[in-house]
């Protein structure tokens, strides 16, 4: 048996066989990206007005003794090759968006800006004054060429989720077609004989599978929608074949029930006679002790959780999700504070669900204990938002200590 630590190690060592494929970038929203991205040009490519005014050469105004009005010479509309200022009297209107004017440095808004003959349809020979009380600086309401990025510069790296801004860049760059990773392709296989389909009635010794869907539905709220399900009787024959075949046509199994001590756990003998390694069986945790991970000779990872409902789903936010998205930093980083004393007894990492609060005073999340009636208690788990990890050295925790919070699905990270 392992420690939550070691089996994070080994688990962080793997990475699942992820193919690519180029989509529309219509359709790359949400996606991974598969390939670094690098600047086409400048960004901006221009001197870029960024607000409507005018725009003037602050030098050369600033020299003029008598301070005469300036007079337009045009307007600098987007879309247009800059203009050039001719005189240090003369200004130019200028719109947001546009390219800065050649020979004009500054940019002065409207409001501050007086128009002297502001009924005059044409563009060019107005005279124009700046209000008294306007300050300005040279360089003032410019987006200057290259102060985003320059040309060359990494933009996006392989892995970056596609998320609005990340597409409005790919967009920017030229992708109308995207290179992104293929969803893998994930199955959940639930084991033993006990368990009926869940539009059937079952009879007294009988329960309706509902881990797999649970399973499924965590997995597809994060986006892996690449998941099938199906369910195997504790036969060895039928399980060595469904297993052989799940092995050559996913990238990752996961497999419910079946991994303990049981005269009916079959689960780890048959994935050895197929060839599938043991990296390791059993964890120092409650719940999901006999948890099992392996690897096949053709790469495909293996986890069999353990067939209880809780236990089962907290291995798979813990172990299972990080490692297809390749998240353990991020999940160590984000904690809660215990609301309350707690106590576990045994040497052994716990996870306890919890219901989160926001402190009015702090503004702090702060984590709630919520009982439960052991690993088969599914229902326990709908009044709580995810569940903490308390580390197995100690057996008592405190109010207003920090710990590391996994959330279920519906309330994200």
């Amino acid at each position: 048996m392992i420690s939550v630590e070691e089996a994070q190690g080994f688990l962080a060592k793997e990475k699942l066989q992820i193919n690519v494929m180029r989509v529309s970038l219509g359709d790359s929203a949400g996606q991974v990206l598969a390939e670094d991205i690098f600047a086409e040009r400048p960004q901006p490519p221009f001197n870029r007005v960024a607000m409507d005014g005018i725009s003037l050469n602050s030098s050369s105004w600033l020299s003029l003794k008598d301070k005469k009005p300036l007079i337009t010479e045009g307007i600098q509309a987007a879309g247009s090759r800059a203009l050039t200022l001719s005189d240090s009297d003369k200004c130019f209107e200028v719109m947001t968006g546009a390219p800065l004017p050649i020979g004009c440095d500054t940019v002065i808004p409207y409001e501050h800006c007086h128009f002297m003959d502001s009924g005059s349809p044409s563009s060019k020979g107005r005279e124009v004054i700046l209000k008294d009380e306007h300050s300005f600086s040279k360089g003032q309401n410019i987006h200057k060429l290259g102060s985003d990025y320059k040309k060359g510069e990494l933009l996006l790296s392989k892995g970056a989720l596609i998320t609005s801004p990340v597409l409005g860049v790919l967009a920017s760059e030229g992708y109308a077609n995207v290179l992104i990773q293929k969803k893998p392709r994930i199955v959940l296989i639930s084991t033993g004989d006990e368990l009926v389909p869940v539009k059937d009635k079952p009879l007294e010794h009988q329960i309706r599978m509902s881990n797999t869907h649970a399973l499924k539905a965590e997995l597809e709220l994060r986006g892996h929608t690449e998941v099938d399900i199906f369910h195997l009787k504790d036969d060895p024959q039928t399980l060595f074949e469904k297993f052989k075949e799940a092995l050559e046509s996913y990238d990752l199994v996961v497999i419910t029930g079946g991994v303990s001590k049981g005269k009916y756990d079959y689960v780890p003998s048959i994935l050895n006679d197929l060839g599938v390694q043991k990296i390791f069986h059993k964890i120092k945790q409650r719940p999901g002790k006999p948890m099992w991970f392996g690897k096949s000779a053709k790469g495909t990872l293996v986890f069999g959780l353990p067939g209880n409902p809780v236990s089962c789903i907290i291995c798979l936010r813990r172990y299972v999700g990080p490692l297809i998205e390749n998240s353990w930093t991020k999940d160590s980083e984000n904690k809660v504070v215990l609301k309350e004393d707690f106590s576990f007894s045994k040497n052994l990492t716990f996870y306890l669900p919890v219901s989160i609060e926001r402190s009015p005073l702090s503004g702090k999340l702060t984590a709630v204990p919520q009982k439960t009636n052991g690993s088969g208690d599914y229902f326990s788990l709908t009044k709580s938002d995810g569940f903490i990890e308390l580390p197995r050295e100690r057996a008592k925790f405190f109010s207003g200590e920090a710990f590391v919070f996994y959330s279920w699905a519906k309330g994200g990270d």
